[in-house]
């Protein structure tokens, strides 16, 4: 490795007034300079297609570049969405300019030092009363975000009356939300009111076929209903009012907010030629259509479906009752279904929130995470519920069935626009049912809304690479083949580059401002008498803090979005090693070697990006340049411990064991050794080496050699058991001598006894019955309760203290003590069923009703003379009660009045002759009026 360069020597540093040591933020030390060529012996030519690198400069500059520099501290600029290029020029810092950072075809020379004070990055301040320019930069810093901004900004120029200002102010807002269908609604309706009839009708051009929103063309339906007046007779404008709303319902009539559509058809159709009930063709034709309308609209589950089946029904029952009731009687069971269905989907949908109105997602463990997620997770469930099929669909018409689903896909991504995994989902749900056009629509759209999503990106090359093919013939190469593949890659890595610079642009802009709110504190204070030392000291480290806290910040969003770039340019390697192979330096087709330079030019990329370039190299063609890869990524990246992982496992799958010895000591030095041994965070990095190394050499090492590498282990992770390293060694993925335990006697193969619950206790039924009964049983009751067990012995009531007997010395005869009872064996349990059953029953307190003697019942039943089983039919027909019918409660007794309930102990009635109940019944029954 050759010497760091120095860097030049600067002013001393100034924040907020205060002067700080240079702590080289302005730029990393190299940390080596190793010639690209000792990667690939000869450069490649970078003719690569779909490029404006590869038009603009040609071939790549291989000149030498420090670590630094290639890790993406100067990298090309980059126009796209979001970039710096479409902020105001007064924000984008002087030193992100190509022509200040004395930048040579993209590269900047190793010596290049920035200077100590750079110029500020701070927005030119605006006056207060600048209300328009304010909003503007607004909009400009974060379009999607700020959507309050756009709103206040529109609000603005309709006060002032600046119709050119509105409309174009709409344009771009509806190129970041093309679907709120909100908006959509209020600028038709501001055009309205001036009634500006041309303006209106270009606005529908543009929404009504891709905004599928119930808003949106119930304006279109009144639009058009005013302007073609019915009432003249005029049977062209009846035609076109018709047309309108069958083309709305076509669009949004599955909508289950369409049921005020819907009526307002209905309601069109009844005012068209004809009587209603009439003989002629002109009534027949009506009653048809508005018999076909009410089938349409009975079949949707919407809020008016009841009221529209009663509209129906009193339809068909005017014309004819018995045509009618049949009729009625065809379109029930649609009717219900739809009914039902309404019914579930109501509560699946109660805690949508049906906003046109998207809002970035926030990230996890801030603001509003927990209520976006669950909003997708609404979503997804009505989704879900619609492919159940509910409105049995599927099997009579799968077309209606998917686009249903479709539609609900649509409505979802009207309020979801910034969540790539719907459009994901979108998108493979129409590709898997044959809708590809729909799907390539649902991948276009969320990914132009969604430009830095990876997953859309992935997903739309993908189908492109899998639909299109070689052609040797007309395209040589597959340049153009690679050009229309790659596009969705170099799409999101534009964006990914544009948001990375746009997060170190904020990052500086947001330091400036805190260290020129500093600096304007610390000048006041110099007015004051004898500043306080200490005083100055906190406000020092405070401001240090902050500066550090912006940074901290920013370097987490940036090291996020380089993992994302490399695992983008990781993909599309290997997109262009299917489709151009592995290329070579004498051929104009480069294949995936291109790709790989092209990235490293660029920068911001990762340790896994050379790990995965290496491996391509040795597994797809054995090509020894992926050892050279991976040596190169150790050397960039000297403070990670993924990478020498990766080269150690290379080095030995190429049986080059002294080499991935020495790699794994050199390794391991750097992170134990010097200043290094004292940080834990250094010393962990070692862990995933040392487990590695340790399996291998436990495997196919020497046994002193796996003796003195656990010594190590031991050393620098003593919070380890040494039990788990030593059973390490003999571990497999299906065995672990911790837990070989074989089994030597049936002594340790005892069941063990599980004790069953007795059925004599059975458990408490807790249900409300027996809740009521118990209060009801309890109610004025004059025996005193059972005390609880937790009662407190005080406050119950104790026995009066008595006094000696007189009878205490008189001689007592002795009588024999008892003898001890005899224990009378338990009864056997009963069975489970019957247990059941007296566990349901009510308590007998709650029995109100008459009560029989046990006795006498007992001598009826056994002296009752019944007759033979055959003759009972023909004395007496048997009872057959009506099917449908429930028992009538009470029972009412046809032959002889209610057994009565005895009168109270104590009463004395009149006298008079006992009821006659006929010969042989109950004349021998007694009453015991105690139960």
């Amino acid at each position: 490795m050759s010497q760091p360069s120095t860097p030049a020597q600067s002013a001393p540093r100034t924040r907020g007034g205060f002067e700080f040591d240079d702590d080289g933020d302005e730029q990393d030390v190299p940390l080596g300079d190793v010639q690209d060529d000792d990667v690939y012996g000869t450069p490649i030519p970078q003719e690569i297609s779909g490029t404006s690198a590869a038009t603009d400069q040609g071939t790549f500059d291989r000149s030498s570049k420090s670590p630094a520099q290639e890790n993406g501290m100067t990298p090309v600029p980059v126009q796209a969405i979001d970039s710096p290029a479409d902020l105001p020029s007064s924000v984008v810092s002087n030193t992100l300019r190509p022509q200040n950072l004395l930048v040579s075809n993209g590269v900047a020379p190793s010596d290049q030092t920035f200077p100590a004070d750079t110029p500020s990055v701070l927005p030119k301040s605006r006056l207060a009363h600048d209300v328009v320019g304010l909003l503007e930069d607004r909009v400009k810093d974060d379009p999607r975000g700020d959507t309050a901004a756009w709103l206040e900004l529109i609000e603005e120029y309709k006060n002032r009356s600046k119709e050119d200002e509105v409309r174009r102010t709409y344009e771009r807002y509806f190129e970041v939300f093309p679907q709120a269908a909100e908006q959509w609604c209020a600028f038709l309706r501001w055009e309205e009111a001036a009634d500006r009839k041309w303006h209106m009708e270009q606005i529908f051009k543009k929404v009504l076929v891709s905004v599928p929103s119930v808003e949106v063309f119930t304006v279109y339906v009144n639009y058009v209903r005013r302007r073609n007046n019915v009432q003249t007779g005029d049977t062209a404008a009846y035609r076109n009012i018709n047309q309108t709303f069958d083309f709305a319902l076509k669009f949004v009539g599955t909508d289950k907010d369409s049921g005020n559509l819907w009526q307002e058809y209905i309601s069109f159709l009844k005012t068209g030629a004809g009587t209603v009930g009439g003989t002629t063709w002109q009534d027949s034709q009506k009653m048809d259509t508005l018999r076909e309308a009410y089938a349409r609209a009975l079949s949707v589950p919407t809020s008016a479906i009841l009221p529209l089946w009663k509209e129906y029904e009193a339809f068909e029952m005017g014309i004819n009752k018995v045509n009618g009731r049949k009729l009625l009687a065809e379109r029930s069971p649609d009717y219900m279904t739809a009914r039902g269905a309404h019914t579930q989907l109501q509560n699946i949908t109660r805690g949508i929130d049906r906003t046109t109105q998207p809002r970035l997602p926030p990230a996890l463990g801030y603001a509003g995470d927990m209520e976006y997620q669950n909003q997708v997770k609404l979503w997804k469930e009505w989704i879900e519920w619609e492919k159940e099929d509910p409105l049995q669909l599927r099997p009579e018409n799968n077309d209606a069935y998917l686009d249903r689903i479709i539609f609900t896909y649509k409505q979802a991504l009207m309020a979801l626009q910034f969540w790539p995994e719907m459009w994901y989902d979108a998108a493979e749900f129409s590709l898997a049912n044959n809708r590809d056009e729909q799907g390539l629509l649902f991948l276009n759209q969320g990914f132009a809304s969604n430009p830095e999503s990876a997953l859309l990106a992935f997903k739309l090359a993908d189908r492109l690479e899998t639909t299109t093919t070689n052609d040797n013939t007309n395209d040589s190469g597959a340049k153009n083949r690679m050009k229309t593949v790659r596009d969705p890659y170099d799409k999101v890595l534009d964006a990914l580059y544009a948001t990375i610079k746009k997060t170190e642009t904020r990052m500086e802009a947001e330091v400036q401002r805190i260290e020129k709110t500093a600096s304007s504190q610390h000048n006041e204070s110099n007015g004051q008498d004898q500043p306080i030392a200490p005083n100055i000291d906190q406000t020092k480290s405070a401001l240090e803090q902050q500066v550090q806290t912006v940074k901290d910040q920013a370097k987490n969003q940036s090291d996020m979005l380089s993992k994302i770039i490399s695992h983008v340019w990781v993909a599309l390697m290997r997109a262009s090693r299917r489709i151009q192979g592995k290329g070579l330096p004498n051929e104009k087709v480069a294949g995936f070697r291109a790709i790989f330079n092209e990235a490293r030019k660029r920068g911001h990329v990762t340790p896994e990006f050379y790990v995965e370039a290496a491996l391509i190299e040795w597994i797809c063609y054995r090509d020894p340049t992926g050892s050279k890869i991976l040596e190169r990524g150790a050397k960039l990246y000297p403070d990670d411990a993924y990478l020498p992982l990766e080269y150690i496992k290379h080095l030995i799958q190429k049986e080059d064991v002294t080499n991935a010895r020495a790699v794994f000591e050199t390794t391991v030095s750097r992170f134990t050794t010097g200043d290094n041994r004292d940080k834990p965070e250094s010393v962990a990095k070692t862990k995933p080496l040392f487990l590695f190394f340790h399996d291998y050499e436990s495997k196919y090492g020497e046994l002193s050699q796996v003796i003195r590498l656990e010594a190590r282990m031991r050393e620098l992770f003593p919070e380890d058991p040494a039990l788990l390293q030593f059973s390490a060694r003999y571990q497999t993925p299906g065995f672990n001598p911790l837990n070989a335990q074989p089994v030597i006697s049936a002594t340790q193969l005892v069941p063990k006894l599980v004790l069953q619950p007795s059925i004599e206790a059975g458990p408490v039924v807790d249900s409300p019955m027996q809740t009521v009964v118990n209060h009801m049983t309890n109610i004025n009751s004059p025996k005193r309760a059972l005390p609880a067990d937790d009662d407190d012995d005080d406050y119950r009531p104790q026995k009066i203290a008595r006094g000696e007997s007189p009878f205490k010395t008189t001689q007592i005869r002795k009588v024999p003590a008892p003898l001890p009872p005899v224990q009378n064996r338990a009864p056997p349990p009963l069975p489970g069923a019957i247990v059941h059953l007296l566990s349901i029953l009510p308590r007998a307190a709650t029995y109100t009703d008459v009560r029989f003697d046990p006795v006498a019942m007992h001598k009826l039943i056994k002296e009752k003379h019944l007759p033979a089983p055959g003759t009972i039919g023909a004395t007496r027909p048997p009872l057959t009660p009506q099917q449908g019918t429930p028992p009538a409660w009470p029972p009412q007794f046809t032959q002889h009045p209610p057994l009565m309930v005895p009168p109270p102990q104590g009463y004395m009635s009149p006298a008079a002759p006992p009821p006659q109940f006929g010969a042989g019944t109950l004349q021998d029954y007694a009453f015991n009026g105690s139960g």
